[in-house]
C-alpha cells in the first residue's frame, strides 16, 4: 500500500523552511543560550523553534519529522521562557513529559494489536 502525501507535505516544508520557521541563529543571545541549555537536560526530546504561518507548514513540519519525542516551540515562546523563570518551568514540565507520552503511545497500540482491537487513541 503506497503512502501518500508525505512526500508532497515534506516538500512543502522544505520550500517554506526559509520564511515560514525560525532558526535558531536568528534567536538573540540570551535565548539561544536557553535553547541549548534545554536541549541539555532534555537529550530525549528533539526540540525545534519554529513559526508556522499556515496548517500546511505544520503538517509539513510534522510528516518531515523522523522518530518519536519532536516538539516546536514557536519563537516568541521560547523566548519568554528564556527571560521568565515562571513561563520557563510551565513549559518545561510539558517537555518533560513528551517521552513518557511516547512510550505510553506506544505501549497501548502494542497491546491493541496484541488482542486484535480497534485502535483508539
Amino acid at each position: 500500500m503506497a503512502v501518500t502525501g508525505v512526500n508532497e507535505y515534506a516538500s512543502a516544508y522544505a520550500a517554506s523552511n526559509s520564511t515560514g520557521t525560525q532558526k535558531s541563529s536568528e534567536l538573540n543571545r540570551t535565548t539561544q543560550d536557553y535553547l541549548s541549555e534545554l536541549k541539555q537536560k532534555y537529550p530525549d526530546v528533539n526540540i525545534t523553534v519554529a513559526d508556522f504561518s499556515n496548517l500546511e507548514q505544520r503538517k509539513a513540519y510534522m510528516f518531515s519529522c523522523s522518530g518519536s519525542n519532536n516538539i516546536a516551540i514557536s519563537s516568541n515562546i521560547i523566548e519568554k521562557m528564556a527571560s521568565d523563570p515562571e513561563t520557563a518551568a510551565k513549559y518545561e514540565k510539558v517537555i518533560a513529559e513528551v517521552p513518557g507520552l511516547g512510550e505510553n503511545l506506544k505501549k497501548k497500540l502494542k497491546l491493541q494489536a496484541e488482542n486484535k482491537l480497534p485502535v483508539v487513541l
